[in-house]
């Protein structure tokens, strides 16, 4: 019984799995997902999680984030039954934001780490068991599909096949997310820049200038209207003595 991650992404209307490659030590080489085997009375969740988290080196997040991102939308996972062990590998979907430098910065720090590190810390440590890491496309899992380690083939047919369903999933977790965007309040009287400001009798109401230009301030439990329109007054007449 184990769980993984499988970050996934879409860029130029492509879709991308994130897939690590073992290091030279390993019994069975080649790439797959970020995963391994449960511990006591792990769930699922928890073994994806903290598996993703320790062999990613923290590049994907802590295990208590990468939980909390599997968990803000409905899980997407694929189960695996392994014969041999008589019972299930299931591997989660993370969808994360597509960033063509992930891949550059870990790889690098993996390199250097594995050159300046005794083997016997690399072959025992977690986090050092992925030496690189690698966006592919559905295309190029066609073409690679013998340098996957041999257990992990038959997923990367299964991903193929379900590659639409897959896609509408990430595309619907991704329009979920919203990108950071903070707003800007200017305190003084000049509004003409400002979105809002807050009342300085009122700190919970805000002023704010209409499309006219019109300012609109908050005083005493009121909207006070001031217009930048010129204002003549009424008209006067003359007065007979």
């Amino acid at each position: 019984m184990g769980s993984g991650v499988l970050p996934t992404t879409i860029h130029n209307n492509t879709l991308y799995f994130l897939f690590g490659k073992e290091n030279k030590f390993a019994d069975t080489p080649g790439w797959s997902d970020f995963g391994g085997g449960t511990e006591q009375s792990e769930s699922f969740l928890e073994t994806a999680s903290r598996e993703a988290s320790e062999e990613s080196t923290g590049f994907l997040g802590s295990k208590e984030e990468i939980k909390k991102k599997l968990l803000k939308n409905r899980t997407y996972y694929i189960d695996i039954p392994n014969t041999r062990a008589k019972n299930v590998y299931r591997m989660y979907l993370l969808p994360i934001r597509y960033s063509e430098e992930l891949p550059y910065y870990y790889n690098n720090n993996q390199r250097f780490l594995q050159c300046h590190l005794d083997e016997t810390i690399i072959k025992t440590s977690k986090i050092f068991e992925k030496a690189e890491i690698q966006w592919m496309s559905v295309t190029q899992l066609l073409q690679k599909k013998p340098l996957f380690r041999s257990y992990f083939q038959p997923t990367v047919e299964i991903l193929i096949k379900q590659q639409k369903q897959i896609m509408q999933f990430i595309q619907g977790s991704l329009a979920k997310e919203k990108k950071y965007s903070p707003t800007i309040y200017i305190m003084g009287n000049s509004m003409s820049s400002a979105k809002g400001t807050h009342s300085k009798t009122h700190p919970g109401r805000k002023n704010y200038t209409t499309k006219k230009g019109d300012k609109v301030f908050h005083r005493k439990g009121k909207y006070v209207y001031r217009s930048r329109r010129p204002y003549y007054g009424r008209k006067q007449t003359k007065r007979r003595y």
